[in-house]
């Protein structure tokens, strides 16, 4: 499930990512708006523990600010955190890059 944000995010547009962010949408995807959609499009996915889901959820879930600083959208970047989006994020999925590169 791809919200709008992230579709204006990963093609680059700058100002359609500004206007979502005013209008409200969400910097990030949140594992509770994304476990709703998840189990109402995978019905089978009901009988899966917490933790399958939220091993699924961080294994498919590309945020926004990701995909922005992957791309070096740097304005992209900057409304994102403006707007609420966890700087601690990068150092995570950083961290977890360099780890898989150097093992």
């Amino acid at each position: 499930m791809i919200s709008p944000l992230q579709t204006a995010v990963a093609k680059g547009h700058k100002g359609m990512t500004k206007k979502l962010l005013e209008l409200g949408a969400q910097s990030a995807v949140l594992f509770e708006d994304w476990a709703k959609g998840y189990l109402a499009k995978n019905p089978h996915a009901n009988s899966h523990t917490a933790e399958q889901n939220l091993k699924q959820y961080q294994n498919n879930v590309y945020q926004p600010i990701i995909s922005a600083a992957s791309k070096e959208y740097a304005e992209i970047v900057e409304d994102l955190l403006g707007h609420g989006a966890d700087p601690n994020t990068l150092v995570s999925i950083f961290s977890l890059v360099t780890y898989r590169k150097v093992h």
